[in-house]
């Protein structure tokens, strides 16, 4: 039987406790990115004014995050130690001030991000410099457009769409998904994860789904891990129904409730817009 592909999930939550932000943001533009395999998503960034730098922009990890090396060029001074917990484990870390972050006209300064050790950081086959994550998007609305492979600073396009209601949790966002009668899932839109994920807790399956064979390999920066793959008969996103979707089933202990039910791909969507400041996500179809 052959393994289905490796399955990236940047998940990385920051437990240290991160400043207040000085942001700024102009008018609204475009910031090519660049796609990879699986919907990375790499864009351009400069810290302290140097740069372009490749980062994977995470809306799943609460955290930001920069290559050991990086970090030595960069002479970014270390601030803390912090731990740091993905699909694949816990990890203590290393915590330095990026100082100025800018990616196009949107900016925070005295951001703070863990530090992955090694030369090298690779997601989807493509060489990062670090991790953007919502300590530094969480202030902004912004749209990713993936037809044209664009981040815009303004609202989204018209179309046929969808308005799902964010809310906050541990730094990272949850999106709310009605699933008929009084049954709401809460899934991390995730442009960091390549498949849908599901968590598997003791007694509180949600979702309608049959076992497959073979496993997905999970990996990041911590490890890789192997997990059970399911084929969900039935997610539904607004108006829309996704069925016979391959996920991989992540076990998760009852006590991390709070973690919502699974990781949504946002690669598979024309658009996808996070209004961060009146709690929507809006989702456009291919």
């Amino acid at each position: 039987m052959t393994r289905p592909r490796r399955n990236r999930i940047g998940a990385l939550i920051l437990l240290a406790i991160t400043p207040a932000l000085s942001v700024t943001a102009g008018p609204p533009e475009r910031v090519p990115f660049r796609l990879g395999d699986g919907g990375a998503v790499i864009v351009p960034v400069f810290v302290n004014g140097k740069g372009p730098l490749a980062f994977l922009l995470d809306t799943g990890a609460s955290g930001s995050a920069i290559l050991e090396t990086q970090a030595r060029e960069l002479a970014l001074p270390p601030v803390a130690q912090t731990t740091v917990v993905t699909a694949v484990g816990r990890h203590s870390r290393l915590v330095v001030r990026l100082g100025r972050v800018s990616l196009g006209t949107a900016e925070a300064a005295d951001l703070l991000a863990s530090v992955v050790p090694g030369a090298r950081l690779d997601h989807a086959g493509i060489a990062i410099q670090g991790v953007l994550g919502q300590d530094f998007l969480s202030r902004f609305d912004y749209t990713l457009d993936y037809r044209g492979r664009c981040i815009r600073w303004a609202s989204p396009a018209a179309g046929k769409q969808v308005r799902l209601k964010l809310r906050r949790s541990e730094g990272r966002f949850l999106v709310e998904l009605p699933q008929g009668g009084d049954r709401v899932l809460s899934f991390v839109p995730d442009t960091g994860a390549n498949t849908l994920v599901v968590f598997d807790r003791p007694g509180a399956w949600v979702l309608p789904a049959e076992g497959l064979p073979g496993n997905y390999e999970l990996s990041d920066s911590s490890g890789r891990r192997e997990v059970e793959t399911r084929r969900i008969l039935a997610l539904r996103i607004g108006g829309w129904t996704l069925r016979n979707q391959i996920a991989a089933a992540i076990d998760r202990p009852a006590s991390a409730a709070s973690e919502g039910d699974g990781l949504l791909p946002l690669h598979s969507f024309a658009s996808v817009t996070f209004e961060n400041r009146e709690g929507f996500l809006v989702i456009r179809a291919r």
